[in-house]
């Protein structure tokens, strides 16, 4: 979802590819969604709701912050996403 706004897609596509035009970020952020949908659902498809739900947050929490960080000191990194093409 990060990818989808365009400071973001600046930092990890620095010259290779233009910033993404409204469909490639729609297309972006549905993507993104279902990712969130796809990992609640395997979280509650292995415990019971009330700890997969609490395994969910803390790992959307510990993935945003590792997403950031890497945003903020090495975007390049995040340059081997397929998305870049």
């Amino acid at each position: 979802m990060a990818l989808a706004m365009e400071t973001h897609w600046k930092q990890v596509q620095v010259h290779t590819a233009p910033v993404p035009d409204r469909g490639k970020a729609r297309l972006l952020r549905v993507l993104g969604g279902l990712a969130l949908s796809a990992s609640l659902g395997l979280c509650l498809s292995v415990d019971h709701p009330s700890m997969a739900a609490l395994v969910w947050i803390m790992t959307l929490a510990a993935s945003a912050l590792l997403i950031a960080l890497t945003l903020a000191w090495r975007p390049r990194l995040l340059r081997v996403l397929p998305v870049g093409a």
